[in-house]
């Protein structure tokens, strides 16, 4: 994430090499997680996809909610960058109950921004800046930033909420 991709991929197939000899649930799941990133900043979503996908099977079989939590969220990010809201819409509508029966804000964060985006992109100019201004307040609480593959969909999201509706 600091963006030294060299180093993060060979730490990523060091991980993937060590995973694969162990019947560990946690360990699969936490390289699918390296590999969702790894696609994520290279821009390959089709890589997202399969490793959110099977992260998210994993993670409904051993009923882990924060991973569920994250795969929801990277598929419907991912299907947003993609330019398919259809497709984004329910996993981020099933992902963000979830960021909030564990409270995880960071999740939470990620996931408003989400939702702004794909409420302007449908013509709701104010739930768009509604959402906007939650994330906000739950991203500052939590210390987050925009995720940068999703920051030029947020800052849109926000430039054409405010051409509706004006600043204030």
């Amino acid at each position: 994430m600091t963006g030294d991709g060299p180093s993060s991929r060979q730490l990523r197939d060091e991980a993937q090499d060590v995973a694969a000899g162990l019947e560990d649930v946690e360990a699969r799941i936490a390289v699918l997680q390296a590999l969702a990133f790894d696609g994520f900043f290279g821009g390959d979503l089709a890589a997202v996809a399969s490793a959110s996908s099977e992260g998210a099977r994993l993670s409904r079989e051993a009923g882990d909610l924060y991973a569920l939590d994250t795969w929801l969220m990277n598929l419907g990010i991912a299907a947003l960058i993609a330019g398919r809201p259809d497709e984004a819409k329910p996993l981020i509508a099933e992902a963000l109950p979830i960021a909030r029966m564990i409270d995880d804000r960071v999740s939470q964060f990620h996931l408003l921004d989400a939702s702004a985006c794909l409420a302007m992109g449908s013509g709701q100019a104010r739930l768009a800046a509604q959402l906007l201004g939650a994330g906000a307040t739950v991203g500052a609480g939590a210390g987050a930033r925009v995720m940068p593959f999703l920051a030029p969909l947020v800052e849109q999201a926000e430039s054409s909420a405010i051409a509706a509706l004006g600043r204030s």
